[in-house]
């Protein structure tokens, strides 16, 4: 093996090692979150994501061993992600009823739009900088997951804010 193929062996291993740590933390926090909010709507949504992140753990820990070996990357891609899109009906009368314990609730799901956010971002460039077509198949496809996690703590986030907002007597002046 060349220098620089060994280099790019050395890139692929080290991004899917960081890979791995994203989704171990995301993995956890939502265990986390689940655990401690108290609306019904957001313990689903964090126990689904979770979920999400193990599947996806897996899958990656699957590339490390190949790649550890000297192999090639092997990524079939997957069925097509579920329908993660945020129905409003699931969280309108549970949150009017939790609202003044929401706040952890929100807070965790800020936490988790940043998460999303960093592993969308960082997936993103892996998949443009992968020399090898499975590797960039991977991270493309786990790009495009995490953005489907993105939009459903987006929207989730944005209907608590707006019952908190409205609770507090808050409007913003926009």
């Amino acid at each position: 093996m060349g220098k620089e193929s060994k280099r790019s062996r050395k890139s692929q291993v080290d991004s899917v090692k960081r890979a791995i740590m994203l989704e171990v933390h995301g993995l956890r926090f939502y265990e986390v979150a689940a655990k401690r909010c108290t609306s019904q709507a957001a313990r689903e949504l964090f126990l689904d994501l979770a979920k999400d992140e193990e599947r996806h753990r897996q899958e990656l820990e699957k590339q490390f061993r190949h790649l550890l070996k000297g192999e090639k990357a092997e990524f079939l891609p997957q069925e097509s992600h579920k329908d993660l899109r945020f129905r409003d009906p699931v969280i309108g009368t549970d949150l009017k009823q939790r609202i003044e314990e929401a706040w952890f609730d929100s807070a965790a799901l800020s936490i988790g739009v940043m998460l999303e956010k960093k592993a969308m971002d960082y997936y993103r460039k892996r998949e443009l900088a992968s020399s090898e077509q499975a590797t960039k198949e991977l991270f493309g496809w786990l790009a495009r997951w995490e953005k489907t996690h993105l939009d459903r703590l987006t929207a989730l986030e944005r209907a608590m804010r707006e019952e908190i907002w409205h609770e507090a007597r808050f409007w913003p002046l926009d």
